[in-house]
């Protein structure tokens, strides 16, 4: 790779690191884990860089993130959520205790809900683009999110309105 691409490759990490995180997050629920799945979707996309980054490298790397974490989560078959979110660069908020109350309530949630809530509401792709991250048609993305976005309104309550749209 010349240098040209990997100074285009590290401006792109910089800009999609913290939307990586975040998602990565809430599908883990675990922030050391998500650090890791962060990490490698972009060691994993950086191999791919020259064929993929005119096209649309961010959903191409949070389809990597997300194939990765179903590796992990079809290897392990549970998902362990920590009692506390550590107070990382990407999670500082003042809202820390409403966003694991949101990270239980998404690991209540059937695979693929989580994965189609996770990926349309909180990384912001289009229904389209989801569709094709998940490999299923654009109606199953948006019944899987209505089921999803329900249930989370059923198990967050009213303090959690702000975060499910």
């Amino acid at each position: 790779m010349r240098a040209r691409d990997d100074g285009a490759f590290e401006s792109f990490a910089a800009r999609v690191t913290p939307r990586l995180l975040r998602t990565a997050w809430l599908l883990t629920g675990d922030p050391t884990r998500a650090e890791d799945a962060a990490q490698e979707a972009l060691v994993r996309l950086y191999v791919v860089w020259p064929r993929v980054r005119h096209d649309e490298p961010e959903a191409y790397c949070h389809r990597i993130l997300r194939n990765h974490v179903v590796s992990t989560w079809r290897k392990e078959r549970r998902l362990v959520l920590v009692d506390e979110v550590r107070d990382t660069p990407w999670n500082r908020t003042d809202d820390a205790p409403e966003r694991l109350d949101l990270v239980r309530a998404l690991a209540l949630l059937p695979p693929r809900e989580r994965e189609v809530v996770v990926l349309r509401h909180y990384a912001d792709f289009s229904e389209r683009t989801v569709a094709e991250m998940l490999g299923i048609s654009v109606g199953t993305v948006k019944s899987s999110a209505s089921r999803g976005l329900e249930r989370l309104r059923i198990l967050i309550g009213d303090k959690g309105d702000a975060h499910v749209q």
